[in-house]
This record gives C-alpha cells, structure tokens and sequence, in this order.
C-alpha cells in the first residue's frame, strides 16, 4: 500500500499526496448538497400527488392509480435514503481501517480488547447490513467473510425480509 500523507491548507483544500500524484478536493461541497436532500425528500409526496393526480389527470381510490403513486413515490425515496446511507456508512467506515483498528487494540488486556473488537465487529456489520441484499454489499462482504458465512447472512436477512412481509400483509 502507497504511504501518503494529508494535509489541509488556509483555503480548505486538502491534499492527498501518493507517491504518484497529489489529489486535491474541497470537503465542503458534499455538505451543501443536505439541505437539497432534505427539500426533495420532504417534498417528494406532494411532487408525487401533483404529477399522479393534476398532471397525469389519474382518478383518485383505482388501484392503477395507487400503483403508479406508489412507484413515482417510493423509488425516489429509496435511492436517496440509499445514497444517504451508502454515503454516510462510506465515512464511517474510512475512519476504521484495519490499522487503526490495531493500533486502538494494541497494549488492551485480553477480555477488553475482546469486547472493543466485538463491539466495532457488531457495528460495522449493522452497517453492512442496512443496505439488505445489494450486488455491492456481496462484493464487500466477499473481501472479508468466507462464502459459507455470505450464504449464511442472505438466508438470515432474506428470511427476515420475507417474515416481516408476510406480519405486514397479515396486519393490513
């Protein structure tokens, strides 16, 4: 792995310095995005109404009207609660590289370094496992788990996934 070293200079800008190339970025940018999530995703429902309803001029209580309300309304709202949740899983897990991860462990008695490991362990897999069963979460998984405990974790959520379904159609 190539050293680098980060430094941050009086105008914001960081500088990654790689033994081939510095990078620089503005770390601000991302957060003047928020407000703009915030905006689109509280507003997302009555965008929805307005353009089911006045623009495509469907009549409201059909259940081809509700299905396209349905998918207007949830598949915006999944992909940017996903994209917030990829990005700020995405931070949280820069911050815990398995270096710092020793170096945090090193010099603990046994049984404390044993619940710090499991604690940060537990928490990362939560977040891991927020984002269900996703293409990128498999190739992450696949980069520190074995197959047999990838299958494992698919039957659990899975089947998690296919309880929780069938308690919500049986409720409504």
């Amino acid at each position: 792995m190539a050293e680098c070293c980060v430094k941050k200079d009086a105008t914001g800008l960081i500088t990654i310095q790689t033994k081939s190339s510095p990078i620089k970025t503005r770390v601000w940018p991302p957060l003047l995005l928020v407000p703009v999530f915030v905006l689109v995703y509280f507003f997302l429902e009555r965008g929805t109404n307005y353009l089911v309803y006045s623009i495509l001029s469907m009549d409201r209580g059909s259940h081809l009207t509700e299905a396209v309300r349905f998918f207007i309304f949830e598949v915006p709202k999944v992909l940017l609660l996903l994209t917030a949740i990829v990005f700020v899983v995405g931070i949280i897990r820069s911050y815990f590289s398995p270096e710092k991860t020793r170096k945090a462990l090193e010099g603990k008695p046994l049984f404390l370094g044993n619940i710090m490991a499991s604690s940060l362990g537990t928490s990362l897999a939560f977040m891991m496992s927020v984002i269900g069963l996703s293409l990128p979460e498999m190739i992450i998984l696949k980069k520190v788990v074995k197959l047999p405990l990838i299958l494992i974790f698919i039957g659990v959520v899975a089947s998690g996934i296919m309880v929780v379904g069938y308690l919500f159609n049986m409720i409504y």
